[in-house]
């Protein structure tokens, strides 16, 4: 009476689906509950859901945020397995895909009941990231000791970043690799010449850029000083500008 049911939880998912992807759910409520017990609404608590499955924890946290006007936040992680069901098969290619999609409706409907309340949807935190494990976009060195081989992997390093690379998923490989937060604030810095990005998260913050080419002019708006971190391509600049950068920064080249 409490927590609900599996009954309850079919019921709830059939509001978001038209085909409901799993028979027995975890009840939402149940979930609340255990949220309730265990966290504090105002202290940025973070909950953990290793197996998500439809992405129920998610959908619990945020409905008990809308309750009590919490700042918790949560990390679904699920593997994109197959799905048994034909119907919804056609819809879904893998349960984390369906957990994507509970989420962007749950938040859809929550943001639609924001506007219903007198709630400042300005400390209410409705986004959602989602991240999927794949391979490095740096190219891996193999050790090789016939010398045309080595000849050819050295031609093949004259660039280090895999062919067809997304600038958003380096600066995020970048990012995991300085230890800062998959949270991090990713802003475009407008200059002459150059596309230089700022990563903040919380109080530190880095620049990077992924251009071929450097110019001097672009980094005088940025105002390093030797406690910022300013990454580029090594080939990206000449050996009187990364002269002049390792003195004025910290300085990592790609």
């Amino acid at each position: 009476e409490e927590v609900g049911d599996n009954q309850e939880a079919a019921k709830e998912l059939k509001t978001l689906f038209e085909h409901p992807p799993f028979d027995t759910p975890k009840p939402t409520r149940l979930i609340k509950k255990m949220i309730e017990l265990s966290t504090n609404p105002n202290n940025n608590d973070i909950i953990l859901d290793f197996l998500a499955g439809s992405g129920t924890t998610g959908h619990a946290t945020m409905s008990k945020n809308f309750e009590d006007q919490g700042n918790r936040k949560f990390i679904l992680v699920q593997l994109p397995e197959k799905i048994n069901n034909e119907i919804v098969r056609k819809s879904f290619s893998s349960i984390a895909e369906i957990c994507k999609e509970r989420m962007k409706r749950v938040i859809q409907n929550f943001n639609e009941k924001l506007k219903q309340t007198k709630i400042d949807e300005t400390k209410m935190d409705s986004g959602l990231k989602v991240f999927k494990l794949a391979k490095s976009n740096y190219k891996v060195w193999e050790n090789v000791k016939d010398e045309t081989q080595l000849k050819e992997q050295l031609t093949l390093f004259e660039n280090p970043l895999i062919e067809n690379y997304k600038d958003i998923d380096v600066i995020y490989e970048i990012i995991i690799k300085e230890g800062y937060s998959l949270n991090s604030k990713i802003e475009e810095i407008s200059v002459k010449t150059n596309k230089i990005y700022k990563i903040s998260d919380e109080d530190f913050f880095f620049y990077v850029t992924l251009d071929k080419q450097l110019k001097q002019e672009s980094l005088e708006k940025l105002k390093l000083d030797e406690n910022i971190m300013f990454v580029c391509m090594d080939s990206a600049i000449d050996d009187s500008l990364k002269t002049n950068l390792n003195q004025q920064c910290k300085l990592k080249t790609i």
